[in-house]
């Protein structure tokens, strides 16, 4: 989406005969990829926090923070990909770049702008975020349903027989 971003920001003011407005939608909306772009920015940088928890080892706040996380995680991208797919319209940089007007004026931009190219790029990325909200729906099911019914991060004696194996087999 950044890319789609710097895309739009390098080629809005390129001029254009019969379209002063330039090669994008005239009344154009941009919202909607800010918005996944912001929303993939924080997501990440919340599950460097959960990794960096992990390798903390702080036991207590990281089974409450992995289920917070998770259902944090699946909400936010229910949203953004239902908010990002109804507002694709021939207004908005998505909609914009899949429509028979983009690829009319296509030659007259030349490599500057391939609409073909930025169309695909953002159909992928909304269908990447349905795969990322299936996956992790099936993985976190997968995992509460058939882990080990004794928590280790909660048992202190478990935790402590794993780190002493871990100790004895690493060195």
């Amino acid at each position: 989406m950044i890319y789609v971003l710097y895309k739009f920001y390098s080629t809005r003011d390129i001029f254009m005969e019969d379209r002063p407005w330039g090669p994008w939608a005239k009344d154009r909306v941009v919202w909607p990829t800010f918005m996944f772009a912001a929303a993939s920015i924080v997501t990440s940088l919340i599950a460097l926090v959960a990794l960096i928890a992990l390798c903390w080892r702080s036991k207590r706040r990281l089974v409450f923070f992995s289920l917070v996380y998770v259902a944090m995680d699946i909400i936010t991208w229910v949203i953004v990909a239902i908010v990002y797919r109804v507002e694709k319209t021939e207004k908005d940089l998505w909609g914009w770049s899949c429509t028979d007007k983009a690829k009319a004026i296509q030659q007259q931009l030349g490599k500057q702008a391939d609409f073909t190219s930025l169309c695909k790029l953002q159909r992928s990325s909304w269908v990447l975020s349905l795969s990322h909200i299936i996956t992790k729906i099936l993985t976190s099911a997968l995992s509460w349903s058939f882990g080990p019914r004794t928590n280790w991060l909660e048992d202190q004696d478990g935790l402590d027989v794993a780190l002493i194996t871990f100790d004895q087999l690493t060195g």
